[in-house]
């Protein structure tokens, strides 16, 4: 869903921008609390299935070294349990420390509802995901 989705956007963007050279510079995503929530096998899962999203997102839109900055679940996300949270969290670290042009980014100061962020939390997360990529990618802005 995600590629079609996508490749009809960049059609529509293309077609809407004719004289305009469209180029991604990045990914942000945040994803993992139904797998922390899930089957201790699901969680196991979770590197190898984060790890193929990101190989299939750089196919998808033709950048093989797309930055990816990954939003890291948060500690303050407190509805699911301690095991659960921490192997995803794990595995967002290592995928980011295995995987070229990867970061994982620290969520614990945006607000949290108990499992989701709330509206001021997303404010926080959207900066700090900025933050990252400023920081770390700062050499392709």
């Amino acid at each position: 869903t995600f590629q079609t989705n996508l490749n009809q956007y960049m059609t529509q963007l293309t077609k809407d921008n004719p004289n305009t050279q469209i180029n991604i510079k990045g990914m942000f995503w945040h994803q993992g609390e139904s797998d922390a929530l899930s089957s201790a096998a699901q969680q196991k899962a979770y590197n190898q299935n984060l790890s193929r999203f990101i190989q299939d997102v750089r196919a998808t839109t033709h950048v093989n070294n797309l930055p990816f900055v990954i939003a890291r679940l948060s500690d303050e996300q407190t509805s699911m349990s301690d095991a659960g949270r921490t192997a995803i969290q794990k595995a967002q670290d290592n995928v980011a420390l295995a995987t070229p042009n990867t970061i994982s980014v620290a969520m614990e100061s945006a607000q949290t509802s108990g499992i989701h962020f709330t509206e001021k939390g997303y404010d926080t997360m959207a900066k700090l995901l900025a933050n990252g990529f400023k920081g770390y990618f700062q050499n392709i802005l």
